[in-house]
């Protein structure tokens, strides 16, 4: 990309274009050609210090030529004994015993070419070598360090997938155990029910028939046909537990619903006792025969009695208890007495 063109300052205050090729540090212009020649003529411009306009590029000049001390008054003087830049009044007042005073051109002859010039200069150049060393040697650490990061990563990565890898291993042998152990069980369960295993008995006062189990309780309660009563039977334990004589002619199917028993007897008839008086609280009649079995039921919030009645000794009848009581149907019996569902 081209650098862009500097202009000469004189020209463009007269309205014309001209490139700027000399810098004149005294009057802070850029001359051109033209304009360089005819201040170096003028002899009150002769001594002023031009530069080629290159040097300027990219670079803010900021001379100093005012003294710092006395106001108005311009560095004229360079003292070699204080190394500094002096105006009339400062040689009049401080530095009247100092012994080599020179004008500032002067003392500035030669010093392009002086020993301590190319001293300073050789220091830059090795200065500005070291910098670029430095920028180059920061730009290839910057690389590097991207590299890196960029195995640091991958190893990461490998590292996540290898961790998943031996979860899905491991994931795959327990869901492989367990599901061993539970066919283990299920085969063991079907087996035990092939071959049936006493765990423990008890007697009850009378002739048992029909069981059901007490609700939210560890207990059951037993219908005892032959002497018109019912038992408990604690089911952690299983032992019998209290007797509670029913008015209920030879008692055989039995479900219990919330604070009630509902026994069928051998009349067709389902009486309904409460457990907490002990007391017989209804009747219902249902048909003519055994009510060998009792299932309650909930549909529609309506809570509904299935009654099975083993009739003439060769034929079951399946009965709807609830707000619409009908009869469901009949069955032939061909086995022995104890019919239930």
């Amino acid at each position: 990309m081209a650098s862009k063109m500097v202009m000469c300052d004189p020209c463009s205050r007269l309205n014309k274009s001209s490139e700027g090729l000399k810098y004149c540090t005294d009057c802070e212009d850029t001359l051109c050609t033209d304009c360089a020649a005819l201040h170096s003529a003028v002899k009150l411009l002769a001594s002023h210090h031009l530069v080629d306009v290159s040097v300027t590029t990219g670079n803010t000049f900021n001379i100093k030529k005012d003294c710092g001390d006395h106001e108005g008054m311009c560095y004229e003087f360079y003292c070699s004994d204080h190394d500094c830049l002096i105006c009339r009044t400062c040689m009049a007042n401080t530095h009247r015993t100092c012994g080599k005073i020179q004008p500032i051109d002067v003392a500035a002859k030669g010093c392009t070419s002086s020993t301590m010039l190319e001293d300073i200069t050789k220091e830059i150049t090795s200065l500005l070598n070291a910098t670029k060393e430095l920028v180059v040697d920061r730009q290839e650490n910057k690389t590097l360090v991207k590299e890196i990061k960029a195995k640091v990563l991958k190893v990461i990565a490998k590292f996540r997938q290898d961790i998943n890898d031996h979860l899905d291993q491991l994931e795959k042998k327990l869901i492989y155990e367990v599901d061993t152990i539970d066919k283990t069980n299920r085969e063991k369960a079907r087996n035990d029910l092939k071959t049936g295993h006493h765990i423990k008995s008890c007697t009850a006062a009378g002739r048992p028939f029909g069981i059901a189990v007490v609700t939210e309780t560890d207990e059951a309660v037993v219908t005892l046909s032959n002497v018109r009563s019912m038992q408990f039977i604690n089911l952690t334990t299983v032992t019998i537990g209290r007797q509670i004589d029913i008015d209920v002619s030879r008692p055989h199917g039995i479900a219990v619903i919330r604070d009630s028993v509902y026994v069928g007897s051998c009349d067709g008839k389902v009486s309904i006792i409460n457990l907490v008086s002990k007391k017989c609280v209804k009747t219902v009649v249902i048909g003519i025969g055994y009510i060998t079995a009792v299932i309650p039921f909930v549909k529609d919030r309506e809570e509904l009695l299935y009654c099975c009645i083993f009739w003439c000794w060769k034929s079951c009848q399946l009965y709807q208890v609830g707000r619409n009581s009908c009869f469901l149907f009949t069955c032939k019996r061909t086995n022995d007495f104890s019919t239930g569902f």
